[in-house]
């Protein structure tokens, strides 16, 4: 939905600079230059609209010749001031209406500078009077307004718009669209920021809740591996003693008696404890 910013709430970002339309083109910058060598030599009626060919990188300009050299003022007063504090202006090429861009850490708003024009019918000569009305053709045309508009490109399809008004031209107003755009910007990098912070902490959390589960069962294996030792080396205890008692003395060298001594090692060798403190 549109937003009329003739009450704009004011600069969340960017403090209204000091930015001043030019008198003159001298200073253009080469996006906006580019234009003015597009039309050199070619011969406009003053409310004949500057169609501007796609896909050469244009900047998004839609008026008619009599209002083309205060638009591009309006424009070159814009990307100049919009670079000086930083911002990248140029042409998006991935829209399918090519618009002017300004960007930063990337993100980007896209605007356009353009006239309105009204649509009429345009009167019939007199040989088309005489025709029956399906065979006449192309009888509406656009009629220049003299009344300029920016419109900029926000979030889910909205737009904000700041026109010529009665007594108030867009050039007494610049610094409110300059703001309104930069503003447009930095909130979209503020969202961003606040957006990858957040999946940081849910990252976070996820570890933490990844090694708060490895370490309990790191616990109950450890203490099932623990309890299996102490089940052997009772075994093994048990083992032992009758051993004893069957030969009255345990011979070192007998088969039974090295078997113990393999078991008991292999308790050793899987106790967690062991592996935690060190073998005694």
């Amino acid at each position: 939905m549109p937003i009329e910013s003739g009450d704009y709430p004011g600069s969340l970002f960017a403090e209204p600079g000091p930015v001043r339309v030019p008198p003159d083109l001298k200073n253009a910058p080469a996006i906006v230059a580019m234009i003015g060598r597009f039309v050199s030599g070619k011969e406009y009626t003053p409310v004949e609209k500057v169609q501007l060919p796609a896909g050469k990188g244009f900047p998004a300009v839609n008026v008619s010749f009599a209002q083309l050299d205060r638009a591009l003022r309006i424009l070159s007063a814009l990307i100049i001031s919009f670079e000086s504090k930083g911002y990248m202006t140029d042409v998006s090429a991935h829209s399918r209406i090519e618009e002017t861009r300004v960007s930063k850490d990337g993100e980007e708003i896209t605007f356009a500078l353009e006239e309105q024009f009204r649509k009429t019918v345009r009167e019939l000569s007199p040989e088309e009077k005489k025709k029956p009305p399906y065979l006449l053709r192309n009888l509406e045309q656009f009629l220049p307004s003299g009344r300029l508009r920016i419109k900029i490109n926000t979030l889910y399809g909205d737009y904000e718009m700041w026109q010529d008004r009665k007594d108030d031209p867009l050039e007494g107003r610049i610094n409110e669209v300059f703001a309104g755009i930069i503003n447009s910007i930095e909130s979209k990098i503020a969202r961003r920021r606040k957006r990858e912070e957040e999946h940081q902490i849910r990252e976070l959390a996820a570890r933490r809740r990844e090694e708060e589960m490895q370490r309990r069962n790191d616990l109950e294996r450890d203490a099932s591996a623990w309890r299996k030792c102490e089940e052997i080396r009772a075994y093994l205890h048990a083992y032992g003693a009758r051993l004893a008692e069957a030969n009255n003395e345990l011979d070192p060298a007998g088969e039974k008696a090295r078997w113990l001594q393999w078991a008991l090692g292999y308790a050793d060798e899987i106790d967690p404890l062991n592996k935690i403190f060190g073998a005694d």
